[in-house]
């Protein structure tokens, strides 16, 4: 939910933006960051709630950016075409705090098993004391556990990300981890050019608004076939061939991008 407040935030205050340099501060890192870190948290969430048919699942998820890319462009064309720049990008503004929407449905994986959850205190209470007792003191340790406070939770949150990193950091001792992890980066990388770079450049070239839009749409309907195809090109081809076959499109088409 901070991601997308502070993403919403960064878009409406790039409305106001009074020079190139207030707009890369605002646009590219305070609206930006977001939606990088909104992408991989996706990916590292949505793995939590299914044990099969896990492909099919993050295909439907990250179609939802095919169809942003595939819509928004024609969208915010418009929009600056009939009601001017400054109240296009406000009103993209306010159509980005959907994503605080779509952070309420993240609930525990908890909520919705079926199967008792183990808790290893309330479970020894159970077995040691009768129902009365066990429930006064339930209600004590639930009661301890509140007055902790929000700062407590937050700091215990801060800590568990540190060890996470510091635990993902020890793997990148295997040559293995550090080749994917460089390939990854560099698609995605390649990606965020395009996304970033390329109706700038389109424009930089002489051509119209209208036809940055269109190229951008086209690429949002290419990247929804490809997102569509993944679950089968998974059971037909290896995800070793699947990384080289799609690192090689895009390095070809970085590379004619500047040559054009």
């Amino acid at each position: 939910m901070a991601m997308g407040v502070m993403r919403s935030a960064g878009l409406a205050v790039s409305a106001f933006s009074p020079n190139a340099y207030f707009l890369f501060f605002s646009y590219t890192i305070f609206a930006g960051i977001p939606i990088d870190v909104l992408y991989s948290l996706s990916f590292s969430i949505v793995p939590h709630y299914f044990t099969k048919r896990l492909t099919i699942a993050n295909t439907f998820m990250s179609m939802g950016s095919s169809v942003s890319m595939l819509s928004f462009p024609l969208f915010v064309t418009f929009l600056q075409n009939t009601i001017g720049f400054k109240a296009a990008i406000i009103i993209t503004a306010a159509l980005n705090l959907n994503l605080c929407v779509a952070a309420m449905v993240f609930h525990p994986v908890e909520w919705h098993n079926k199967n008792r959850q183990y808790h290893p205190k309330i479970d020894n209470m159970k077995a040691n004391t009768g129902s009365e007792r066990m429930k006064t003191q339930v209600n004590a340790l639930v009661k301890k556990e509140k007055q902790r406070g929000i700062i407590y939770n937050v700091l215990k949150s801060f800590s568990r990300v540190g060890d996470i990193a510091k635990a993902n950091l020890k793997l990148m001792k295997h040559p293995r981890v550090v080749i994917v992890s460089l390939v990854a980066s560099i698609n995605l990388l390649g990606l965020s050019n395009f996304d970033y770079l390329v109706p700038f450049a389109i424009q930089a070239a002489g051509h119209s608004l209208d036809q940055a839009g269109l190229c951008f749409t086209l690429a949002g309907v290419c990247l929804l076939i490809t997102r569509l195809l993944h679950p089968f090109l998974v059971t037909c081809m290896t995800h070793k061939l699947i990384i080289i076959c799609g690192s090689t499109l895009l390095a070809t088409s970085v590379v004619g991008m500047y040559e054009a």
